[in-house]
Parts: structure tokens; sequence; C-alpha cells
């Protein structure tokens, strides 16, 4: 019983909803709208001509990023200045003077490049 009763208050809010709708006497003025996109379109209609990128062009500009990537990684130059005032005596004073070369090389390696290198 109750489900006739929200049937018919339903059916009575569409129905006032649909006078409320018919007495609304605001209109919309479409032409206008109409105007403005055309207008609109005429404005975006120029900028893509002036944003048209050829094959070629997008060509070059991804030789020129590839041959600076590559640069990045080819041309890191690391300048070894050994200095040591070291009496070595021992195979043990080279191992460990040779252990802090290799070491002080790989930070100069790894901070040179973006990429991360391994040596020996």
């Amino acid at each position: 019983m109750e489900s006739r009763i929200e049937k018919a208050y339903r059916q009575r809010e569409i129905e006032n909803a649909k006078v409320v709708a018919a007495s609304n006497t605001n209109t919309v003025d479409y032409p206008s709208y109409s105007d403005d996109l055309a207008q609109i379109a005429d404005n975006t209609g120029s900028m893509a001509d002036s944003m048209d990128i050829s094959k070629e062009d997008l060509k070059y500009m991804r030789d020129v990023a590839e041959r600076e990537a590559i640069n990045r990684y080819t041309t890191a130059q690391i300048a070894v200045d050994f200095k040591n005032t070291a009496t070595i005596n021992s195979n043990m004073d080279i191992d460990g003077v040779m252990n802090k070369f290799t070491e002080v090389l790989r930070e100069a390696v790894n901070t040179s490049a973006e990429e991360v290198h391994y040596v020996v």
C-alpha cells in the first residue's frame, strides 16, 4: 500500500515540475552563441596553422636531442691528479693506496655522468 502512495506522490511531483517548466519564460539567445562559436573556430584555426610543424622539423629536433643525450654520456672527462707523499714499505701499503685510489675514481665516475658506471 505504501508503494501506491509513494508512486502517487512522485507522480504529483512530476506533474508540478512540468507545470513549472511550461510556465518558465526565460529564453536563451542561441543565435548569439553560434556567432561566438564561429569566432572561436576562426581564432583557433589561425592558431593551428601557426603551430603546424613539418615532419622534417620534428626529425631534426629529435636528432639534436639524441645527439645531446649521447654527448652527456660520452664526453665526460676525468682528470686523475694522484699525489702521494707517503712512504710505501710493503705490499699492504700499496693495496691500501690502490683501494683508496679506486674508491675516489669510482666516486668521480659516478658523479660525472647521469648513469651508473662500474669501475673494476
